[in-house]
């Protein structure tokens, strides 16, 4: 009685060969969903360590280039950032498709979209929200 006269060897050796590569394509798929709604978050944290920004890598929706370098150059310089925490803001699932966050971070508002970021503010705090200067 050798190897041969089990017939339900080879099909074991196919599903498993295709269990092995369902899982190794489902770890891929789960690293690159991880890595995606992780991205907003870590560029937002790369920017607020260190506000240096190129010119390509700031978002301009609303307002132009200028507007937003200057916004970005305040903010760099802005001793009331220091000791805030960045705080991310609730996503809905288009923002989460679209790889789009914002974030509060004390007296400014931070949008993060694909390695692309946006600074809004500086807004004072008369208690009940924030109000833009």
């Amino acid at each position: 009685m050798g190897l041969h006269s089990f017939p339900r060897t080879d099909s074991l050796r196919k599903h498993l060969r295709f269990g092995i590569r369902t899982i190794l394509l489902a770890v891929a798929v789960v690293a690159i969903g991880l890595f995606w709604i992780r991205w907003p978050v870590m560029t937002a944290s790369s920017f607020v360590a260190a506000p240096e920004v190129s010119p390509e890598r700031v978002i301009v929706d609303f307002d132009t280039l200028d507007e937003q370098m200057e916004r970005i150059r305040r903010f760099a310089i802005d001793e009331r950032n220091s000791g805030v925490e960045l705080k991310a803001f609730d996503r809905t699932f288009r923002d989460a498709l679209v790889g789009v966050q914002h974030f509060d971070y004390g007296m400014y508002d931070i949008t993060a979209r694909r390695g692309k970021v946006a600074v809004y503010g500086p807004y004072y705090s008369f208690g009940a929200g924030k109000l833009r200067r």
